[in-house]
């Protein structure tokens, strides 16, 4: 799990302008068809929604956020399907969970984006010529298979307005080797929309880690290390930013918050403390590299999606899926063995300290539960519990 930061939509043009608008990807070598024709930005004349977006001072501006606000309190009422679809709303219908989560975190933002989602979604299937398929489980942007003009299977990824990291995502693709990564077709910056490669059949590492854990740690111990000969950019992520940015003591935690839990935050800073000042790496890095990251392929056994772009120590990519997708005692009873011989076996192949491992692997898990603190305003508890066990594991 990897935090998903809050946007502010007046900002959004400025933000995106770390990578061009759009590129292409080694098309040629992607498909037998003519892809170039799927670069290019949507003419301004059929983005009216998206433009009072970023500029929500101006007439349109004003009344797209006014009509944000009515969709709002229609969803804090939480809306059923049949009840979302009276909105006069054209389009794929999304999840509940969906657009409470976005307008959770991103208030008149959101729902400025949600409203002129349906409208983006036609201007990019006609511009780039696709057809758009039911989206997959969302999270918080919105990702659906499509099919290009030539058959091919592709992704169409659009994120919230003013989010910056789909253009560190995007930036990414086109560095980190295709032979680990699916290749990213185009990108449009003024949109926060890409069009990559789908990974085909594209079943998670899970489906391996189910039959054999093992194996599934050495698989993906391959991927780290084709991602990790990428070189870093300007617009990567700084991975001790990130951490400082989440272990602020002037962080607001919630009444349900025990003392044993803030024990645990305290003990994640101090061993944070510890790990910075021993070393010190500027590796490209995933930052969130787990079991759904990464998907069965054709072309290559496994291909990764959706990275962090971030730079930092390697040991902190490793963490992330030593705790991935472990939850609950009951629901994991052997996960103090998983962790122990993942991390032993990624330290083994990739020539790092498993303790290290560990130690990362601690406090990504309070991490986890402090940027869910901060996005929606309490603990999942799950994040805790692994913590619990790794500190017991660390001694």
């Amino acid at each position: 799990m990897f935090r998903h930061r809050k946007v502010d939509c007046a900002f959004s043009a400025e933000k995106y302008q770390a990578v061009p608008d759009v590129f292409l990807k080694r098309s040629s070598s992607y498909s037998t068809g003519d892809l170039s024709k799927l670069g290019g930005p949507i003419p301004r004349a059929n983005r009216p929604l998206q433009e009072s977006c970023r500029n929500p001072e101006s007439k349109s501006g004003k009344k797209a956020f006014e009509s944000g606000k009515r969709l709002i309190r229609a969803c804090i009422a939480a809306p059923s399907r049949s009840n979302i679809a009276s909105m006069d709303m054209t389009g794929p219908i999304l999840p509940d969970a969906f657009r409470n989560r976005v307008l959770q975190m991103h208030g008149d933002t959101g729902a400025c984006w949600l409203d002129g989602l349906p409208e983006l979604i036609s201007n990019l299937s006609d511009t780039w010529a696709l057809s758009v398929g039911s989206p997959f489980d969302l999270s918080y942007n919105y990702v659906a298979p499509a099919r290009g003009p030539d058959g091919e299977s592709l992704v169409l990824k659009i994120a919230v307005s003013g989010d910056r990291q789909i253009a560190r995502e995007a930036a990414a693709l086109m560095r980190v080797s295709d032979s680990c990564s699916v290749r990213l077709v185009t990108f449009d910056g003024s949109h926060g929309a890409m069009l990559t490669e789908r990974a085909m059949p594209g079943d998670s590492l899970s489906v391996l880690a189910d039959r054999s854990d093992h194996a599934a740690s050495e698989a993906i111990g391959e991927i780290f290390e084709c991602i990790w000969n990428t070189s870093p950019d300007a617009t990567d992520t700084s991975l001790s930013s990130v951490m400082e940015e989440t272990f602020l003591p002037s962080l607001q935690l919630p009444e349900s918050i025990n003392l044993a839990q803030l024990e645990l935050i305290e003990g994640a800073r101090v061993i944070l403390r510890r790990l910075s000042l021993e070393a010190e790496e500027s590796t490209f890095l995933h930052g969130d590299l787990h079991h759904g990251n990464l998907l069965s392929a054709q072309r290559s056994p496994w291909l990764m999606i959706d990275p962090k772009a971030m730079v930092g120590e390697r040991c902190f990519d490793v963490a992330g899926y030593v705790i991935s997708p472990l939850r609950s005692s009951t629901e994991t009873p052997n996960r103090r063995e998983l962790m122990v011989n993942r991390s032993t076996v990624l330290a083994g192949q990739l020539g790092l300290d498993p303790s290290r491992i560990l130690s990362w692997a601690f406090i990504r898990a309070v991490a986890a539960e402090l940027w869910n603190i901060e996005d929606h305003g309490t603990q999942m508890g799950t994040g805790f519990q692994l913590a619990e066990t790794l500190e017991e594991i660390i001694g």
